[in-house]
């Protein structure tokens, strides 16, 4: 009996692993997990920047009708942004990714696994602090498969990340992560 429970479980939960060679094959890949925010330089130019990580695990139990129990995991020395200094600041300053190798988000909160819009909460954890955050969400099917496709910010203040700022350059305090996944 405890042999055919954990067959059952195992088909139930899905994980997998996504690993990108570089930001280029992260950017262009169907399923996704990016950050974006905004630099102001001298007070006058706004440009905007993206980072992807080139590794990340996604872990969901899925039952007929509902996901739950989603984690995801991401390698903190993977985020690449395409800018080399920037890269090197983001893991030596801000995150710390030597000390804090992971930034995680799990939730336990039900979500029915039909076509539509609407939010749920988790836990972010960054630099080993985690609060709640809400993600707004939508579930669309394609080619027989759902996805989920989602955003939220945090706050690089709220989580005590040193402020990646230059004399030149101010990098705005909020940042976008947006994702979207198939759900298998």
């Amino acid at each position: 009996m405890k042999t055919f429970l954990l067959l059952f479980l195992t088909f139930l939960v899905q994980a997998k692993d996504l690993k990108f060679k570089n930001f280029d094959e992260a950017k262009k890949s169907k399923e996704y997990l990016f950050f974006e925010s905004e630099s102001t330089k001298l007070g006058l130019i706004t440009t905007s920047f993206e980072g992807y990580p080139k590794e990340f695990q996604v872990q969901i139990i899925k039952d007929s009708n509902f996901i739950n129990n989603v984690v995801i995991t991401v390698n903190s020395n993977s985020l690449d942004t395409d800018s080399d200094s920037r890269n090197e600041k983001m893991y030596t300053l801000c995150l710390e990714s030597k000390k804090f190798n992971k930034i995680t988000f799990t939730s336990n909160q039900r979500i029915p696994l039909k076509e539509h819009v609407g939010k749920f909460q988790g836990n972010l954890t960054i630099r080993d602090k985690t609060l709640m955050k809400t993600i707004k969400y939508k579930i669309y099917k394609k080619e027989k498969s759902f996805y989920i496709k989602g955003s939220s910010s945090f706050s690089l203040k709220e989580y005590g990340i040193p402020d990646p700022s230059i004399s030149v350059a101010s990098v705005r305090d909020t940042f976008d992560v947006k994702f979207d996944l198939k759900i298998e």
